[in-house]
């Protein structure tokens, strides 16, 4: 391996995206036939928006201007315009590739409406703009583009393309890691997965998988009241009045919502510091519309990126629980609640200081604090009710 990963797989050609399908077959066409136009290219960062927008200017030629978004302004605008007044000096088309075009000055914005107007835009002139949200961009620049939303390619496509690469590149015969957990520690960022892959190439075991919480299906379920907090039935106990559940186990919004209902919950606490994800329907922008009233951003308050317990926090979220008439879930991003900071530096002193015991949604099971606490300290499984959504008719 003479070339990092990262660059020596790099997409050149449209058919070589992971995912994608829906932009590959619309610009696949597009390519087949193209013409004056102009393109959003809206998602996640890390899911090649850039790259594919170099795709295309390489398979119809043409010159290429590239521009930054802190560099898109409107001395930027009129000096892009006034070149797209010229044929390129190699094939048909002026290819513009506007970054984060969502942080361009509105001054840029709003030139931006004259030149991509339809009856003024430079003629054999292509422009592509990238963005991960549109809610800075106007209405009116919105109408002059087509949108297309770039949705992250699945785990098992990202790990299928990592064993693709890690077949061609291994020495030896080295013991394959686990693909799969290597694309969910990286949150399906494509390319911190194949640098993690290029380490595991260069020192073989290297990639050790988040401690992920795993309970065997051998336990007894639990069926019965007990005396102490251990294990207690959830069934026989008074209503929890907080869950927490993590997403990156494949839960969707829409799941997550059916929970809700089937256990009474009534409002979602998002607990992560920065309420953004490469996995669909998780920022927190989507959520908020999901969600609607039913959707709160609690990251300031507890957020993991803190140093330790924010005691305010602790306390405002006790108070709200004994005062409202709400029964929140704490959302966060790891699916197993004990290598989340939501058990450790939330669950935990509410538990301690407040007498609040958390249930923690693991699947289809319901772990309380203090029984997950427990199995930690003796070194076992811990024990667990289930529950089961009634099924769509």
């Amino acid at each position: 391996m003479i070339q990092q990963l990262v660059s020596k797989y790099q997409p050149r050609k449209i058919e070589d995206f992971i995912g994608l399908t829906i932009p590959k077959a619309l610009m696949t066409r597009f390519i087949a036939s193209p013409y004056t136009a102009a393109f959003l290219f809206c998602g996640d960062s890390g899911l090649g928006k850039t790259t594919f927008a170099q795709a295309i200017h390489a398979a119809l030629g043409g010159q290429l201007y590239e521009v930054a978004s802190k560099d898109c302004d409107l001395e930027k605008v009129t000096w892009l315009r006034e070149q797209c007044a010229y044929r390129p000096w190699s094939g048909n088309f002026n290819v513009v590739v506007i970054n984060e075009a969502d942080q361009m000055s509105p001054a840029a914005q709003l030139a931006f409406l004259s030149v991509l107007d339809s009856t003024s835009m430079p003629a054999e002139s292509l422009w592509f703009f990238t963005c991960n949200e549109t809610t800075k961009l106007q209405g009116r620049f919105l109408s002059r583009v087509k949108k297309i939303e770039f949705e992250p390619p699945t785990v098992a496509e990202i790990a299928a393309h990592l064993q693709m690469i890690f077949d061609k590149e291994k020495t030896g015969k080295p013991k394959p890691p686990d693909f799969e957990a290597i694309v969910r520690d990286a949150d399906s960022n494509i390319r911190t997965a194949m640098n993690t892959l290029e380490n595991e190439l260069l020192a073989p075991g290297y990639f050790k998988p988040k401690k992920r919480f795993h309970v065997d299906e051998a336990i007894t379920r639990i069926d019965a009241p007990r005396d102490n907090t251990k294990g207690r039935s959830m069934s026989k106990r008074k209503s929890p009045r907080l869950y927490t559940i993590g997403y990156d186990g494949g839960l969707t919004p829409e799941k997550l919502s059916a929970i809700m209902n089937h256990l009474g919950i009534t409002v979602v606490l998002d607990c992560r510091s920065v309420p953004s994800s490469r996995i669909k329907g998780w920022h927190g922008t989507a959520l908020a519309k999901f969600f609607g009233t039913r959707y709160q951003m609690q990251g300031d308050q507890l957020g993991g990126r803190q140093k330790g317990i924010n005691d305010a926090g602790i306390e405002w979220l006790a108070q709200f629980i004994t005062e409202s008439k709400e029964t929140p879930v704490l959302l966060c991003k790891e699916q197993s609640p004990g290598a989340c900071h939501r058990f450790e530096r939330v669950a935990m002193p509410l538990m301690e200081r407040f007498a609040i015991d958390a249930i923690h949604i693991f699947d289809d099971q319901l772990i309380t604090t203090a029984e997950l606490d427990a199995s930690f300290k003796e070194d076992r499984e811990p024990e667990f009710e289930t529950f089961e959504l009634a099924k769509a008719s």
